[in-house]
């Protein structure tokens, strides 16, 4: 039986938190203007976050003004790779 990441179907936006897990795999939208806090000078702070974290981080822009961070790994990896970009976003 497919799943949805083989039908690549968009997952349900969950309106309150804004985030989507697919297995090793979490999405999560990111303002515009935060993108370039988040990444940080020479992307400083994304390679931290990775490291920290044991996920690869990438800011993808879907649209203008519409941004999505892809966090990839094992799913306690990613798990933390969440955590940050979520404190990340916090602190801007």
């Amino acid at each position: 039986m497919p799943t949805p990441a083989d039908t690549h179907e968009k997952p349900a936006d969950d309106k309150e938190v804004k985030s989507a897990v697919e297995g090793d795999r979490a999405t999560m939208d990111i303002d515009a203007r935060l993108v370039s806090r988040l990444i940080g000078p020479k992307g400083q702070n994304l390679s931290s976050m990775m490291d920290q974290s044991g996920a690869y981080l990438a800011v993808k822009e879907v649209s203008p003004g519409v941004n999505k961070v892809v966090i990839t790994g094992f799913p306690d990896c990613v798990a933390k790779g969440r955590e940050l970009v979520e404190t990340g976003r916090q602190q801007s």
